[in-house]
């Protein structure tokens, strides 16, 4: 595409003549906000001096004003700062931690959806598209009141019942906890890796697999149960009927073991000598360096 159709294609049309617009083709200047030291842009909107939030991966081409997120810039009044605090900083249930919290937004998308982090869990949230006072998780449209995994906001103690399942997730390895995400069919997430689990049938106290999480291939193996696979029946298939449960606790033994040895290793990591002085006066300790033992 020419440099004149790139330019035109950030015009407005009226009567046949191209009037001046944002031109979303050309590359703008960067900048650090004062306040904030985060990433901003020049607005793209003729005559606007405010600046545009620079995100990861994607820069933002028009500032709130022009997006018609707010009405205008705040003033330093009261009203106005309150009316920025409820438009960005909502406060409302979440689905995730089930705490009433103060959910940030993080971006609006061309469609007018709002994305929000909660500010509890620091995991991403949006409005319940039924009652509209709480916060749903990502991927769900209702909160998880909506969808009837809890009764009552404020019954901690049950809540935590409801809706988590601890356990050995076949993902990642972890004993930890796993979020109800369908309390119908038992289907869960885990906390730790985020990959899809449920109970599995045939081993107490273990989570099969149910859905990959981001990044990770395709599972194989002799431990594939029905609707996914199990770590603790991948042990029974691979080992002698008799040798099962002596195979299955020594995993857990050199698990925990690995778990105790890790403040060791960071220990280690962290530790002074003298190769690391000399590196930090010559100047070539980067961000990564800490992960490599001197």
């Amino acid at each position: 595409m020419s440099m004149t159709r790139r330019a035109m294609r950030g015009m407005t049309r009226r009567d046949g003549q191209y009037l001046p617009g944002p031109i979303f083709g050309l590359a703008r200047a960067v900048f650090k906000c004062g306040g904030c030291a985060r990433r901003t842009l020049p607005c793209r909107a003729t005559g606007c001096g405010a600046k545009a939030r620079g995100r990861p991966g994607w820069d933002e081409d028009l500032c709130f004003v022009h997006r018609r997120l707010l009405p205008r810039w705040p003033n330093g009044s009261a009203s106005d700062d309150a009316a920025v605090l409820r438009r960005f900083n909502p406060l409302g249930r979440c689905s995730w931690c089930l705490g009433e919290k103060r959910h940030a937004l993080e971006l609006v998308t061309l469609r007018g959806a709002a994305v929000h982090t909660c500010g509890g869990c620091s995991r991403h949230t949006h409005r319940c598209t039924s009652c509209h006072t709480a916060f749903s998780r990502t991927g769900d449209a209702q909160c998880a009141r909506c969808l009837g995994l809890i009764y009552d906001w404020h019954a901690t103690e049950i809540n935590e019942e409801l809706t988590r399942r601890n356990g050995w997730c076949s993902w990642c390895g972890e004993l930890c906890a796993h979020l109800v995400r369908d309390a119908r069919h038992e289907y869960c997430q885990c906390l730790v890796c985020g990959g899809g689990t449920a109970a599995c049938q045939q081993c107490p106290g273990v989570m099969r697999t149910r859905s990959r999480p981001a990044g990770l291939g395709t599972t194989a193996g002799n431990g594939a149960c029905a609707g996914g696979w199990c770590m603790r029946c991948d042990v029974r298939h691979a080992a002698p009927r008799d040798e099962v449960g002596a195979v299955w606790e020594a995993m857990l033994t050199r698990r925990a073991a690995a778990d105790q040895a890790a403040p060791y290793i960071l220990d280690t990591l962290q530790r002074s000598s003298r190769y690391k002085t000399r590196a930090l006066n010559a100047g070539i300790v980067r961000q990564g360096l800490p992960l490599i033992p001197f």
